[in-house]
This record gives C-alpha cells, structure tokens and sequence, in this order.
C-alpha cells in the first residue's frame, strides 16, 4: 500500500492509524450485533446492541475523519464497505466467531462467554488507546477520544461484570469463562 499521500506529499500514517481503529470498532460492532436477539437474557440483547450501537458510532466517526484526510473522493463509506478483505486493519481478535476457538460445537453456536471475554480484552486495550488519544494534537481525533472513553469505560465495566459472575456461577458457567 502507498504510504504516501499524493495530493500534499506527507506521510500518510495517520489515516492508516485511523483505519486501525475504526476497522476494530466497525467489525467488532458488527460482531456483537450478531447476539440481538439470541441473548441469554432480554436486558443482554439491549446491552450488546448499545454496545454495537457505540463502537459503529465511532467507527464511522474515525471513517469519517479518515477520508477527510485522505481526499481523493474517500468516504465513509467506501472506506467502511468498498476496500477489499486484505485492506482492512483490525485486529484478528474483533472478527473471532462467537465460539472457543478449539471447540466442535455447530457453526452458529454462540458462546457468550467467549464474547464477553473478547469484549473484556478489547475494551481494557481500548480505555488506555482512547485515554492517551483525548491529549492528540490532532484535534478531530482528540474529540472521538474524548467521546469514545466515555462508550468505552461502560463497555468494559459491563464485559469485566460478566466475566465474573460467569467464573463466580455455575460449573459450567466457570468452565466456560475459563475456556473463553
């Protein structure tokens, strides 16, 4: 990939930066989206949904500063749904399926135990990236920082909450969280 940006001839970094975080956030919302209704509990179905809600808002924020930067007719959109697969900079863990990785259960089984473990990881990753951003010298992404450590901090409070009462509960809620 051109590392450079041809209309101001500046290294392009930030905006592959930008793409990072807003990939993680489009498709681990994107993922989480996946539990609306077929949660364990209705009051979950809303949560992740929220949850999903959050990190696409701030996706589209990033993609939207992204192709701000990037001119050449980039858009939110087709940063978001018109790259290829390769393209695309998020971290494996955000497109994981909602199953333990070594297991042999049906596809389209969900585990949540291994979303809330996932979420868990993400968003204590995510409270010290967004932290550090607020204080950006890019001004644009210092607001998102801002906004997002807000979603954030709830995001991992909740994940934190189950990851608990799972290993704290049943067995078989133990054995799960553990595997996850």
């Amino acid at each position: 990939m051109n590392t450079l940006n041809t209309q101001h001839s500046k290294p392009n970094a930030p905006v592959d930066y930008l793409l990072h975080l807003a990939d993680n956030a489009l498709i681990l919302g994107q993922r989480n989206a996946e539990w609306c209704g077929h949660g364990p509990i209705l009051e979950e179905d809303i949560a992740l949904s929220n949850n999903s809600l959050d990190l696409i808002g701030q996706a589209r924020m990033l993609y939207q500063h992204a192709a701000s930067l990037q001119g050449a007719g980039a858009t939110e959109d087709t940063l978001a749904y018109f790259r290829d697969v390769p393209d695309f900079k998020n971290y494996t863990l955000c497109e994981l399926p909602h199953t333990p990785l070594m297991s042999a259960t049906a596809q389209g089984d969900r585990d949540f135990a291994m979303t809330m473990a996932r979420n868990f990881l993400y968003s204590s990753l995510m409270v010290l990236v967004w932290d550090q951003l607020q204080n950006s010298k890019d001004t644009q992404l210092a607001a998102i920082a801002a906004k997002s450590l807000k979603e954030v901090r709830y995001h991992l409070r909740h994940s934190r909450d189950w990851l608990v009462r799972l290993g704290d509960g049943t067995d078989e809620s133990h054995a799960k969280a553990q595997s996850a």
